[in-house]
């Protein structure tokens, strides 16, 4: 299979049937209020490539999520990860 290009300790989101990573990356600009690829990645603090990468294989990092919750944004995780539910929490 491919190699992961970098280490993630806390691992991945497995998305459920049907998500893909760009819809989940979508989620997360509208929840951090970033308009593009590279403010999103300058927001959770790491290269533009690994959203890229994180899109290609359609993973989502955990600590990523754990960005979001830490620094209090107001959308629910579980939209975010999933596109169901209440939207904002």
């Amino acid at each position: 299979g491919q190699h992961m290009t970098y280490w993630e300790p806390e691992g991945f989101h497995l998305l459920g049937e049907g998500i893909s990573a760009k819809e989940v990356l979508n989620r997360m600009r509208e929840a951090t209020g970033t308009t593009s690829q590279r403010e999103l990645a300058d927001w959770l603090g790491v290269r533009q490539s690994l959203l890229s990468d994180a899109q290609r294989r359609d993973i989502i990092p955990i600590r990523w999520m754990r960005l979001l919750i830490e620094k209090q944004v107001k959308h629910n995780p579980v939209w975010i990860l999933t596109g169901q539910g209440e939207k904002l929490w």
